[in-house]
């Protein structure tokens, strides 16, 4: 991650520089000149870039390591913002160091000293830390919206682009059969780790959404919410029974091929697929006997 954040900073600025000076009528070879030059004095830059990419890096790894899937509190982004601040402000007074040659630099610095005037130490530092506190509030916040929203577009694009077949299928079902299938493959999943996260809830109900939108459909969020805890009761009770719900679906090639789209969207609800949650879902797909090419729909 840090070798590619420096190459891609050279790469960028080079580019940048390039082209302004292009822009101004600087011939090829001068330009090249130039930018050399720049370059020279200006690389230090890069350990601002590298500290953003580790400091990023790391937060979003902490997050997952402690397994973090409620939405991230006050103080979780209040800290996250801190050590970025930190960590960019840090840098930039390295930054600073070495390009005027002071401290550990000294004798090593990049600015031509008649030109280190032009430096400012708090400006630089100002920015990062500014820098830091931008990033540090919004790309967590930002990560764990895109993980958490995402799974439930793997059913819901399906959901959409196949609304005139399931409303036709739909319509051969009993009365609260759909959502009595669907509660019980998304608990059945969810009760996995014997921790339904308020993530894999939430991912459910956007696909019973989704679900209630169709014609013929009989969904509704609290039906689907009260069928979905009578169905974790059952399976703490160890008298719940998915392949009987399957069978509902035995003349409904269309919804019965939704149902394992369905299960492993909610095990990617809190952003980590256990071994246990793709068993669930291969059972899934077992259990309804369909073919691969069915899977072709999507």
């Amino acid at each position: 991650m840090g070798g590619i954040t420096v190459v891609g900073w050279f790469a960028v600025t080079i580019s940048y520089r390039y082209i302004l000076n292009m822009l101004d009528g600087e011939l090829s070879s001068e330009n090249l000149l130039h930018v050399k030059e720049s370059i020279q004095w200006s690389f230090p830059f890069a350990l601002q870039s590298l500290a953003l990419a580790i400091v990023v890096s790391w937060i979003l790894d902490k997050h997952q390591r402690l397994g973090a899937t409620d939405r991230l509190c006050t103080y979780q982004r209040a800290l996250d913002v801190s050590i970025s601040i930190a960590a960019l402000a840090l840098a930039s007074v390295i930054t600073y160091d070495w390009m005027a040659g002071i401290g550990p630099f000294e004798g090593y610095g990049t600015k031509d000293p008649q030109y280190l005037s032009s430096l400012s130490f708090g400006w630089i530092v100002a920015k990062g830390a500014a820098v830091g506190a931008v990033i540090g509030w919004l790309v967590p916040m930002w990560f764990h919206i895109n993980r958490t929203k995402s799974p439930d577009q793997i059913a819901g694009r399906l959901i959409q682009m196949n609304q005139r077949q399931l409303a036709k299928e739909i319509r051969n079902l009993s009365p609260g059969d759909l959502i009595n299938v669907v509660a019980g493959v998304a608990a059945s999943v969810a009760a996995i780790d014997l921790n339904v996260s308020r993530n894999e809830k939430d991912v459910y109900q956007i696909i019973c959404g989704h679900l209630a939108g169709l014609p013929n459909s009989d969904v509704d969020i609290d039906s689907a919410d009260k069928e979905f805890d009578h169905c974790l009761e059952l399976i703490d009770a160890n008298t719940f029974d998915l392949a009987a719900r399957l069978e509902r679906l035995s003349e409904c090639s269309l919804l019965a091929s939704l149902m394992p789209f369905i299960a492993s969207s909610i095990a990617f609800a809190d952003g980590v697929y256990l071994d246990q949650e793709r068993e669930i879902v291969e059972k899934i797909k077992k259990q309804i006997k369909l073919g691969v090419s069915v899977y072709a729909y999507c």
